[in-house]
């Protein structure tokens, strides 16, 4: 870069297309990465188990989450959010996780109440 410092060259520095070049460019892109809709979620098929064990000095437990359809989770979790935003504010804020955020509790009654999770607490 030749010219004097802070003053730009002409054109901006930017190299350009045309704007016909960049539309195709763009299209092929785009398509490349999805043609059309993804199949729909089967319930039966995309199913979940989360598993933790705790263990103290006298006892211990376990809990296993089963769940169903990670996207429709995904989903509810995002609705769940939205409504809980609109009528009052988040128990934390900045980078917190949904449970820190909305609360663990809520959270797991509103999959259970749609059907998309099920807690079992053993020993």
């Amino acid at each position: 870069m030749n010219a004097p410092y802070g003053r730009m060259p002409p054109g901006g520095g930017r190299i350009t297309r045309p704007a016909a070049q960049t539309a195709i460019g763009s299209a092929a892109c785009t398509d490349s990465v999805q043609a059309g809709m993804p199949p729909r979620e089967n319930r039966r098929r995309q199913r979940t188990i989360d598993v933790v064990a705790a263990r103290g000095s006298l006892e211990s437990v376990q809990v296993v989450v089963h769940g169903q359809g990670a996207y429709l989770q995904t989903g509810l979790i995002q609705a769940f959010a939205a409504h809980h935003l609109v009528f009052q504010p988040p128990r934390a804020v900045g980078f917190a996780s949904p449970g820190s955020a909305f609360g663990h509790r809520e959270l797991l009654a509103a999959l259970e109440a749609y059907g998309l999770a099920r807690l079992k607490v053993v020993g």
